[in-house]
C-alpha cells in the first residue's frame, strides 16, 4: 500500500482527499500545520506529497526545501489557490514534482498523482537495477576479463543460486574475499548480512565466544551477554578467510555447525540455530594440512563441496592494466593527488614482475609509485621488490624443430600440440595432480581434459 502525506492547513482539503484516495488503495496521512509536516513525513514515510503552497507560520516552499533536503527521491506536488507563474517556477526550481490550481477536479488530482507516483516508482526501479548491476560487474571490473577470471565468473554465477558450501583457494592477494562478496551479492541472501571471520586473527582464549557468542558470566569479563559472528551472519552469508589457521579445538564445532546449522553459546544451556549460508577461504592447501593432521579431514570434505580456485596474477599477466587502472582512483585520493595514470613503459615494468603478493602487493606498488609521481606514474616511478622477479624457464620452453623441405603447416601443427602439451602439464603440476582444477586453470571442462590426457599418454 503507498502512503500520501497531505500538508494543507484546510482541514476539509485534508479529509477530502482522504476520502478520494483511501478507497483507492492508499493509505492517506495529514496534517494542518507547517511545523508538523517534518515528523510526520518522518513517521510515516510517504510515497508522494501534496504540500499547500500558502500556510500560516511557514511557506510552503521552505516545507518543500526541507522535505527535499530529508528525502530528495519523493515526489511533491503543490497545492495552491494563489497560482502565478513565478511561484510555479520558484517550486519546480527547489524539486516540486508538479503544481496544481486550487480548486481542481477529482480526476486532476487523481491524474497528478498517478503520474508522480509512477515516476517515483520507475526512478527507484531504476536506481536499484543500476545498483544491482554496478555490483553485478564490480568483480569483472576489479579482477580483469582473462579467460583464467571468465571461468572463475561463469563458477560464481553457477553456486551463487544454490546455498552450497563454497571453498575459495588461491594465493594471498588474489581477491578471495572480493569473490566471496561477488557470490552473496549475486545470491537470495544478498539483503542479509555478509560477516567475514578471519581465523588468523581470532584470539585463541576467546575464539569460541567470537564465533557462538557468550551468555553473561560465562568467562571473567563477560559482564553482558553477547551473541557470536554466526548470529550476526543470520540468514546471509558466513565468510571464514584463512580457514586453515582454524584452531584444533574449534575445527569439531565448526563441524557440527555445518552438518546441523545449531550452537550453543559459550557457557549457554540451550541450543540456539542460525540459517547461513557457508563461503570458506584458504592460501594454504587444505589437502596437505588434512595429511599432516592438522586439519581434520571431514571438516575438509564438508568445506569443499564447491571449490573455486583463483589464479595468481603472474599466471594472468593479460589482467594487470586493467587491475592497476582500477587502483588508480583510490590511490590519487590516498596520495591526496586529484587524478593519476600511468603509463604504457610503467605497465610494462610491471608485467616484468612475478607478483608474489598478487594484486595486494601490485596496489602497494601502485601507492609508493603515487607518492613520489606528478599526475602519471612512469615506469623509473615504478620499485619492485626482488623477490618477485620472472624466473627464467628456458628449460620448460618448446623447441621448434626445422628441417629442410619440412611443409610450414607441419611444423605449425606439431608445434601447437606440443604447446598444448606442456600447458597441460603445467596445470596439472599446479594443481597437484588434481583434474577438476588443472580443467579450470585451463579454461576447459574436465571431460576434454581427460581426453587430452589420455591422447598424452
Amino acid at each position: 500500500m503507498e502512503t500520501l502525506l497531505v500538508i494543507d492547513d484546510e482541514r476539509n482539503i485534508c479529509t477530502s482527499l482522504a476520502r478520494l484516495f483511501e478507497p483507492e488503495g492508499y493509505h492517506v496521512a495529514w496534517v494542518t500545520e507547517a511545523r508538523e509536516a517534518l515528523p510526520k513525513f518522518h513517521e510515516v514515510h510517504p510515497h508522494g506529497v501534496l504540500l499547500d503552497l500558502k500556510m500560516p507560520e511557514l511557506d510552503g516552499l521552505q516545507v518543500l526545501e526541507a522535505l527535499k533536503a530529508s528525502d530528495a527521491g519523493v515526489p511533491v506536488v503543490i497545492m495552491t489557490a494563489y497560482g502565478t507563474v513565478k511561484s510555479a517556477v520558484d517550486a519546480m526550481k527547489k524539486g516540486a514534482y508538479d503544481y496544481i490550481l486550487k480548486p481542481f477536479s477529482e480526476d486532476e488530482i487523481r491524474l497528478v498523482v498517478a503520474r508522480a507516483l509512477e515516476t517515483h516508482r520507475l526512478r527507484r526501479e531504476v536506481g536499484e537495477l543500476k545498483a544491482k548491476w554496478s555490483k553485478q560487474f564490480e568483480l569483472e571490473a576489479r579482477m580483469g576479463s582473462s579467460s583464467a577470471v571468465q571461468a572463475v565468473i561463469r563458477q560464481v554465477n553457477a553456486v551463487a543460486a544454490t546455498d552450497t558450501t563454497v571453498l575459495l583457494m588461491g594465493e594471498s592477494g588474489t581477491g578471495k574475499e572480493l569473490v566471496a562478496q561477488a557470490i552473496h551479492e549475486r545470491s537470495a541472501r544478498r539483503e542479509k548480512p555478509f560477516v567475514p571471520v578471519d581465523c588468523a586473527a581470532l584470539p585463541e582464549n576467546l575464539v569460541e565466544a567470537e564465533l557462538f557468542g557468550h551468555e553473561k558470566g560465562a568467562y571473567t569479563g563477560a559482564v553482558t551477554s553477547e551473541i557470536g559472528k554466526v548470529e550476526m551472519a543470520d540468514g546471509g552469508t558466513l565468510f571464514f578467510d584463512e580457514i586453515g589457521d582454524l584452531t584444533a579445538k574449534l575445527q569439531p564445532k565448526l563441524l557440527r555447525f555445518l552438518e546441523t546449522r545449531r550452537f550453543m553459546r559459550l557457557g549457554g544451556r540451550k541450543q540456539e540455530t542460525a540459517n547461513v549460508r557457508i563461503v570458506a577461504a584458504t592460501n594454504a592447501p587444505l589437502d596437505k594440512l588434512v595429511r599432516e593432521k592438522t586439519f581434520r579431514a571431514d571438516l575438509f570434505h564438508r568445506l569443499n563441496e564447491f571449490p573455486i580456485l583463483l589464479p595468481p596474477l603472474r599466471h594472468r599477466k593479460e589482467d594487470l592494466a586493467a587491475i592497476a587502472r582500477g587502483f588508480l582512483p583510490d590511490v590519487a585520493s590516498q596520495c591526496g593527488k586529484k587524478r593519476l595514470e600511468i603509463s604504457a613503459d610503467a605497465l610494462k615494468k610491471l608485467k616484468s614482475h612475478a607478483w608474489p603478493g598478487n594484486a595486494r602487493e601490485l596496489r602497494n606498488v601502485l601507492k609508493r609509485a603515487g607518492v613520489t609521481s606528478a599526475e602519471r606514474i612512469e615506469a623509473a616511478d615504478i620499485v619492485l621488490d626482488g623477490t618477485g622477479e620472472m624466473a627464467e624457464e628456458s628449460s620448460r620452453s618448446v623447441r621448434i624443430q626445422i628441417e629442410a623441405g619440412r611443409p610450414l603447416k607441419e611444423i605449425t601443427d606439431t608445434a601447437l600440440r606440443d604447446v598444448e602439451r606442456e600447458a597441460i602439464r603445467e596445470a596439472m603440476e599446479q594443481s597437484g595432480g588434481h583434474r577438476g582444477k588443472a580443467a579450470f586453470l585451463l579454461g576447459i571442462d574436465a571431460k576434454t581434459l581427460y581426453n587430452k590426457l589420455r591422447g598424452i599418454g
